[in-house]
């Protein structure tokens, strides 16, 4: 399996041990929109719709994109292939970021839905991941 990582850091991945450099630096572009004040007259936005993704690569066999927590929520739930940061573990003076614990998906159980996916046609899981034990 290889991790590309396309955030602005290197990632540690404490469980495993993985250090995962940065390689790249993929984006949202994707400015908010304006959609009033409130009483106190504080402009208030949300999210665009309309966001495009930069940076990105296609899927590749045995590959997992790493990128942004942020970036995640604009990631097609189709791209199985692209991940987060899982549990983040901080220091606890600095509160500076050590490691992460894993890593997340969007509104998915990859352990689950891509192996019983996979499994119903006697394929190997294109991602790599395993059912938990």
């Amino acid at each position: 399996m290889q991790y590309i990582n396309l955030t602005k850091h290197d990632i540690n991945e404490l469980i495993s041990g993985l250090t995962i450099i940065s390689t790249g630096f993929a984006r949202v572009e994707a400015p908010s929109l304006y959609v009033g004040s409130d009483m106190n007259g504080v402009p208030m936005y949300i999210d665009n719709p309309n966001a495009v993704v930069i940076g990105l690569p296609e899927p590749k066999e045995n590959t997992i994109y790493i990128v942004s927590s942020v970036m995640l929520n604009f990631i097609p739930d189709t791209r199985v292939d692209v991940v987060a940061p899982g549990n983040v573990v901080r220091d606890k003076q600095t509160w500076a970021a050590l490691g992460c614990k894993g890593f997340k998906q969007k509104n998915q159980n990859p352990l689950t839905d891509r192996v019983s996916r996979d499994n119903e046609h006697n394929q190997p899981a294109g991602c790599g991941f395993r059912r938990a034990v």
